[in-house]
């Protein structure tokens, strides 16, 4: 991940179906506005 070096990188649990997760409707809301100035990592489990 060399293009991140030097960045602030949020990573967030975007497993929707867990119960781990109450934030991740309030992350979608608030991503759109956050575009541009944060640099987001989104791991999804497989």
């Amino acid at each position: 991940m060399p293009e991140y070096k030097g960045k602030v990188l949020l990573f967030v649990n975007t497993a929707s179906k867990c119960d781990f997760t109450p934030q991740y409707k309030a992350w979608r809301l608030l991503k759109p506005d956050l575009a541009g100035s944060l640099n987001v990592a989104e791991v999804t489990p497989e």
